[in-house]
């Protein structure tokens, strides 16, 4: 169990979409993770991404007056910060494994986290990121309520 957010690069009217209909699995490019929100580990991921120091006020604080793209009683999408994806895009592959292991030891998960699964999800967020800017689109996250 545990709660999945879904990142996802799309067009705005997909990502309104997506409060019915899961994007992974329905053609988009997407990814479930599981704990990992747009504020605190995404915002965690962000500031190793860009090497800088992680601020928790101010991630918290960049995500508490986004407006969902879209929401219903179960989920809410919305926008990544367009500077988050830039940052997780332009991850280079040598970088992927030492920036999993620095977010291995959030103190932000709830348990132990295992690095080279991490890079795993590093990748796949790098995907999506670069997917969403390549087409012109945004990165979206699709949240449970």
């Amino acid at each position: 169990m545990g709660i999945y957010i879904e990142y996802f690069a799309a067009t705005t009217e997909q990502a309104v979409a997506c409060t019915t209909q899961e994007p992974v699995g329905g053609g988009l490019a997407s990814v479930a993770l599981k704990f990992v929100d747009p504020a605190v580990l995404l915002g965690q991921l962000w500031a190793h991404a860009d090497g800088t120091e992680y601020d928790l006020d101010a991630s918290v604080a960049r995500y508490a007056h986004v407006a969902p793209v879209a929401e219903t009683d179960e989920y809410s999408v919305i926008q990544v910060d367009q500077q988050c994806a830039v940052a997780l895009a332009a991850i280079a592959d040598e970088q992927i494994l030492p920036i999993a292991q620095r977010w291995a030891d959030s103190e932000y998960w709830l348990g132990p986290e295992d690095p080279a699964g991490l890079a795993i999800d590093v990748r796949a967020l790098r995907s999506v990121a670069s997917t969403a800017l390549d087409a012109g689109h945004h990165m979206y996250a699709r949240v449970p309520r």
